[in-house]
């Protein structure tokens, strides 16, 4: 029989849930979003979704969830477990996130640490189903695939990757060998995200016609106006 993947990505104000389709097919086998307007009823709708027919039958490998939260980046050689919820606190000083859903992630490859918060009550909607699904940060995923996307390239021009969501997006440089530059803004406007992307490309002072910008997620509204000012911009 075979196996599959599932993604639960979890956010405010609602989640996403993905369940890959075999080798050799390019479209996911299941995919759904489901908007929540009040966030307390958000974990009976992710157990509604988790136990439908469809979802039960298939045979899981892994199943993971993805918190879709705001975070934070420290290099692994000034991260300290017993400081996790403080330094959390003190980057996002309005989260209403308690001392148990604050959460790191070890990026080894990388020497990085994502601090983020994930809402314990989904948590444990999932893990009462699957109680071997992991925990990751959105963020951590987004600069594992950034840097996995490095080894690829070829020649000198530097790499700006930009992911973009419905209320925050996520902008890393990576080198070769470790990030340059790793930041999540809250942004719901495309002028808002134009903004933010240009701030950091003239921060880092990217080359706007040798340097790359890998975009994902964002509009034909955003991508028109960021080709005005960057000459090479790639589908990430």
């Amino acid at each position: 029989m075979h196996t599959y993947r599932m993604s639960i990505r979890i956010a405010a104000d609602g989640f996403s849930l993905s369940v890959d389709s075999p080798p050799g097919t390019a479209q996911p086998l299941q995919h759904e979003e489901k908007r929540v307007a009040e966030p307390t009823l958000l974990p009976r709708e992710l157990h509604l979704a988790l136990t439908r027919p469809r979802i039960m039958d298939y045979r899981y490998a892994s199943v993971e969830i993805v918190a879709d939260t705001p975070a934070t980046f420290l290099p692994l050689e000034d991260f300290r477990t017993g400081e996790v919820a403080a330094v959390y606190r003190l980057c996002f000083p309005r989260t209403e996130a308690k001392a148990d859903e604050i959460h790191y992630e070890i990026l080894s490859a990388l020497e990085m640490v994502v601090l983020f918060s994930a809402d314990a009550h989904c948590v444990q909607t999932v893990r009462r189903l699957y109680p071997e699904a992991t925990l990751r940060s959105l963020q951590g995923l987004i600069l594992e695939e950034s840097n996995e996307a490095m080894r690829h390239t070829k020649g000198s021009a530097r790499h700006l990757f930009v992911e973009v969501g419905r209320e925050r997006m996520a902008i890393c440089q990576l080198g070769k060998q470790k990030p340059h530059f790793a930041c999540s803004y809250e942004a719901t406007h495309d002028a808002d995200r134009l903004y933010y992307i240009l701030s950091v490309w003239k921060a880092l002072s990217l080359d706007a016609a040798r340097d790359v910008c890998h975009l994902r997620g964002a509009s034909v509204e955003l991508w028109e106006k960021l080709a005005c000012y960057i000459h090479e911009i790639v589908e990430s």
